[in-house]
């Protein structure tokens, strides 16, 4: 199975269901099952994007005051 295909389902889930995703994933590798780490790092990426700008920094939106 080509790997574009295998992970195509990726690009169709919202913020709240990657981050649904990747907790489960966390449970299963505390249970000592094999996880998609790729999937969990990508993931991440995306919903950080979000919240940080190019430089690394929190955007202004999510600042504590």
């Amino acid at each position: 199975m080509k790997k574009e295909y295998k992970h195509k389902w990726r690009s169709k889930l919202s913020e709240y269901e990657k981050i649904e995703w990747v907790y489960s994933q966390l449970l299963e590798l505390i249970n000592g099952v094999d996880v998609d780490l790729e999937t969990m790092q990508l993931f991440i990426e995306q919903i950080r994007e979000n919240y940080f700008n190019q430089n690394g920094n929190l955007k202004n939106k999510w600042r504590s005051k």
